[in-house]
């Protein structure tokens, strides 16, 4: 996932809006061209600042900050300032994942990108409805399982098309809730047995 940069300014963190145009200014007066671009950085960043983004000519910081700055003001109009695809995806995302909302991958066009944007939300939300946006089968079912494993619900399962997926989560939700009534879901024999023993050894060492 997207790295965020974070590195102490040598400037003082102004409280309000004057001083903050006045910190800007102390920025531009650092001759260093990394340092003068890292403090804008961080001045942007820790006053959530987006314009002060557009000063810096360090384009790593310069995307840095502009993501830092739309996730903490979610914000997906900051995102799209950004050129590159992938960093501007990777902004989308660390909204979504922050907000839980999945209308921010809405907006991602590339399909894997989206894909695990809708995952991550989903994980968030314990939603599993939102899984159903997804686009690869095997994703969408593997955002299945892990939504229904964490709720603990055996229903869930039978959200999932793949059937080694739905032979996992419910195993391993028999498994954790100690419940052999679930095992009885499998209609192969020795898959059945294979989960009563399972589960038995669960209550034997609980």
């Amino acid at each position: 996932m997207l790295v965020l940069l974070s590195v102490a300014c040598t400037q003082q963190n102004p409280k309000n809006t004057t001083e903050s145009v006045e910190t800007s200014a102390g920025c531009g007066e650092i001759e260093d061209f990394e340092s003068r671009n890292r403090c804008l950085m961080n001045e942007a960043i820790e006053n959530m600042e987006p314009k002060l983004c557009d000063e810096i000519r360090y384009k790593p910081y310069q995307i840095a900050c502009l993501q830092n700055t739309a996730k903490k003001l979610e914000d997906l109009r900051i995102c799209s300032k950004i050129e590159d695809e992938s960093q501007r995806n990777n902004c989308l995302t660390s909204i979504a994942q922050k907000t839980g909302d999945p209308i921010y991958c809405e907006e991602i066009n590339h399909t894997n990108e989206r894909d695990d944007c809708f995952i991550l939300t989903a994980y968030k939300q314990k939603n599993i409805t939102t899984c159903n946006e997804i686009i690869n089968s095997y994703k969408r079912d593997g955002c299945r399982l892990e939504v229904a494993k964490t709720l603990k619900d055996y229903l869930l399962c039978d959200r999932i098309q793949k059937k080694n997926m739905w032979d996992e989560c419910t195993l391993h939700i028999a498994i954790e809730t100690m419940n052999t009534e679930v095992c009885n879901r499998f209609t192969t024999q020795y898959k059945k047995h294979n989960c009563l023993d399972a589960v038995k050894r669960a209550q034997q060492s609980n």
